[in-house]
């Protein structure tokens, strides 16, 4: 649980700044939450915040934001050498007041934003090999890594109060592949433990 009181201002130009501030926002996580002691878990992002944003002349208000995003996520796979997961969710924020898409002018008006969210991880098969060195070793492990995120859609975009990254959420399906090289050392033991 985290409480925020955050100010920041944006000089824009010598006769225009943009004021930020969350006078507070609280942010509660939970993660990976094992539910009925199977293989299936939680994770929730929420936060409360009661916002203010200036950018000079009407574009000022002041508004609450409330933002929950649950994921239920299950691994796949028992193999070892390899790790599959799947994840289906959602994230849901109300806004207090909303931005008129011509203007940029608050109109008093509330809006609830509801997008769809989903995933797929695919990691391994790792390959690894030691190296000595002296008196240390060497692992260099290579990991492949692929990725598939969803997130929805949303019509009222142009509506909503843009203050930070939360309301940035912009429709995707994304697949990303990465391969991993990792390096570790380890010195030998010297004087290993005698048996009894």
């Amino acid at each position: 649980l985290n409480l925020i009181l955050d100010d920041r201002r944006t000089f824009i130009s010598p006769t225009l700044t943009v004021r930020q501030q969350k006078i507070p926002s609280a942010e509660y996580r939970v993660r990976a939450l094992r539910l009925f002691g199977g293989p299936l878990y939680l994770d929730v992002v929420s936060s409360a915040s009661y916002l203010s944003l200036d950018r000079g002349g009407s574009a000022s208000g002041k508004y609450s934001r409330v933002d929950v995003a649950p994921s239920l996520s299950a691994p796949l796979s028992k193999i070892p050498w390899f790790s599959l997961a799947v994840n289906a969710g959602g994230h849901g924020t109300f806004y207090g007041d909303t931005v008129s898409p011509t203007t940029g002018e608050f109109t008093g008006q509330t809006l609830t934003r509801v997008l769809p969210t989903a995933g797929l991880q695919a990691v391994g098969p790792s390959f690894s090999k030691i190296f000595d060195a002296g008196d240390s070793k060497f692992k260099h492990v290579i990991e492949p890594r692929w990725q598939y995120s969803y997130l929805g859609a949303f019509d009222h975009a142009d509506e909503i109060p843009l203050f930070d990254d939360t309301d940035t959420q912009f429709a995707t399906n994304l697949g990303r592949f990465t391969l991993v090289n990792r390096f570790l050392m380890r010195p030998k033991d010297r004087n290993p433990p005698v048996a009894s």
